[in-house]
């Protein structure tokens, strides 16, 4: 699932931004172009609805991002070609090195059925 927040009016996603949709177990892909975007409380909400993993074109999801790993959940910053993708439906994969531990560069892609 593409969350689209660029042009938004608020500095970072916060739950608000979110919580129309239905995120559980999905990959939830959040198309910013900021240099951090996600709210302590939108990381919360995240890891409450256990999703899969959270993506993004920003630099960095900021310090909400230790909540996401703490929880396990998988992240991936500073992706390209999220405006090519549609809001649902696209199948999201990021595939680290082999025998990589810890933050690895992963090699990112999505396909669209």
């Amino acid at each position: 699932m593409v969350v689209r927040a660029s042009g938004a009016d608020w500095e970072t996603i916060g739950v608000g931004a979110l919580a129309p949709f239905v995120v559980r177990g999905h990959a939830v892909l959040l198309q910013t172009q900021a240099a951090e975007c996600l709210s302590e409380a939108a990381a919360r909400w995240l890891v409450s609805q256990a999703v899969a993993l959270v993506a993004t074109d920003a630099r960095t999801l900021g310090e909400p991002r230790r909540l996401l790993l703490e929880a396990g959940i998988p992240i991936a910053e500073s992706l390209t070609g999220l405006e090519a993708l549609p809001p649902t439906g696209a199948y999201f994969t990021a595939v680290p090195p082999h025998a990589a531990s810890g933050a690895t560069p992963a090699r990112a892609y999505a396909r669209v059925p």
